[in-house]
Formats: C-alpha cells, structure tokens, sequence
C-alpha cells in the first residue's frame, strides 16, 4: 500500500508538470506537413457503427489547397477533397510505387508492356 501511494503521487506530480507545460505556453504541438505525391491514409468517418467499409485508405496527394484541404487520388484515378486533421502519413520509408502495383497510377505517356 505505502508503494503504491508513491506510485500514486509521482504520477500525479508528472500530471501537474505536464498541464503547467502545455497550458503555459511554450508546448507547440506537432503540425504534419504534407507535399504533393505523398501518400497518406484517409480515416473515412462514418456515422453508422455498423458500417464494416469505414477504414483507413491509401491515397495520393495531387493538390494542397489553402486551410489544410488537400485533393487526394485513388487507385483509380477518382479525387476526393479532404481536410489535412483527417489524414496520416503513410510510413513505409522503402516504398516505390513502381513495385507496388495497387497503388502505382502510371503516366499517360508511359508505354504498353502487354502489346
């Protein structure tokens, strides 16, 4: 008992400490950056808690509009409008987009292999 009280009071100094530090001014919380041709994850919102198609996709920045809009690109080449708060960088710091076939859009200039 008399250790978890410890336990107890140094978390909640850590808690005080931390409160004083965010809300006195000099905590700046971290801003993503995005830059066109990243890819992010999309977290789609969904207001039925059934629906089983909410999740997280890979899209493709094309454009970056003022206030944090972004304009993303699918797979299939559909663009959606989306704000910067709902999306989340996509971490694979090996990934080329020229092995990934599924997230690959090719140029339109770029030649047939089949034919």
């Amino acid at each position: 008992m008399p250790m978890a009280m410890e336990n107890l009071s140094i978390a909640q100094h850590q808690d005080t400490l931390w409160y004083a530090h965010t809300r006195g001014g000099s905590y700046k919380p971290k801003v993503k950056q995005f830059d066109v041709s990243d890819f992010v994850y999309l977290q789609w919102q969904s207001n039925n808690t059934l629906n089983t198609s909410s999740g997280r996709t890979i899209l493709r920045i094309k454009v970056i509009r003022p206030l944090g809009v972004l304009e993303l690109q699918g797979v299939d080449r559909h663009t959606i409008q989306d704000h910067s708060k709902n999306c989340a960088p996509y971490h694979l710091p090996n990934l080329d987009p020229t092995i990934i076939t599924s997230i690959w859009i090719p140029p339109r200039d770029y030649p047939c292999q089949v034919c």
